[in-house]
């Protein structure tokens, strides 16, 4: 069984702020790209303090607008703990970060050695 993970997409921290160490000459803050990156790279690494330490978790995520506001979706199994941690924290870090692909271990050829 999964649950349905929503997160409200705020770029940037309450202070306006990035919440990720970065030099203000590296910082992207057009939306347009932001959304587009997350659009075209929907897998991410989500991020969420809890009372046992940080709880980490790769994803896919899809973007959607729903009443002006921007959100985050996601699928997470049950069994995958870090979703009792969304109850005690307001707030989740989830990176993006760029192109990335998967190779099967079922396209390696056999070979001796191995």
């Amino acid at each position: 069984m999964h649950l349905l993970t929503i997160i409200k997409l705020n770029p940037s921290s309450s202070a306006g702020e990035s919440v990720v160490y970065s030099p203000s000459h590296y910082q992207e803050t057009r939306t347009d790209l932001i959304y587009s990156l997350i659009d075209e790279n929907s897998f991410a690494t989500l991020l969420v303090q809890s009372e046992n330490g940080f709880e980490i978790s790769h994803l896919p995520f899809l973007r959607e607008e729903r009443e002006g506001q921007q959100i985050l979706l996601c699928h997470m199994a049950r069994a995958n703990p870090q979703w009792k941690a969304f109850a005690a924290s307001a707030e989740v870090t989830v990176l993006f970060q760029g192109p990335h692909a998967y190779i099967s271990p079922a396209w390696y050829t056999e070979s001796t050695g191995n």
